[in-house]
């Protein structure tokens, strides 16, 4: 078992991996328990394709963390480390463990994860790029997540 630190909290990094149904299960069903309503077929399908993306389609989730969330010096929660990339003034920086640009946050399943994942697309900063997973449109939701 790898760990960086000391810290109770750390995890060993582990790559999640699910199948399309298996993804589409958990998010249309933290959809409902985060929005009180099913999702659309549209919204459903934003969010699985920029989780697609994001994941390797869903090969290379760390620790259920959909989204690649960093983890804070203020997240209270579970968190892992593992080698990252980060653009930066225009260049590509690599950073290993156990350097902060590592340090991401874990759950123990995949609907922990997406309920999360969808709880962070809701904080005012990304609520443009909700929105436009509400709608249905895909390209402005990765676009508004740029931005973000």
């Amino acid at each position: 078992m790898t760990l960086y630190t000391t810290d109770p909290r750390e995890v060993e990094d582990q790559l999640t991996l699910l199948t399309f149904d298996e993804a589409s299960h958990a998010f249309g069903e933290a959809f409902q328990q985060i929005f009180e309503q099913a999702p659309s077929t549209e919204t459903l399908a934003c969010l699985l394709a920029q989780s697609a993306l994001e994941t390797g389609r869903w090969r290379k989730i760390h620790c259920y963390n959909f989204g690649n969330v960093k983890a804070s010096g203020s997240y209270a929660g579970q968190l892992c480390y593992f080698r990252c990339n980060e653009v930066i003034n225009g260049r590509i920086e690599w950073f290993d463990p156990p350097h902060a640009q590592c340090r991401f946050r874990a759950y123990l399943t995949a609907l922990e994860g997406v309920r999360e994942h969808l709880r962070f697309l809701a904080k005012p900063r990304y609520a443009k790029a909700l929105a436009a997973a509400l709608v249905g449109q895909p390209g402005l939701l990765c676009e508004e997540l740029r931005r973000a």
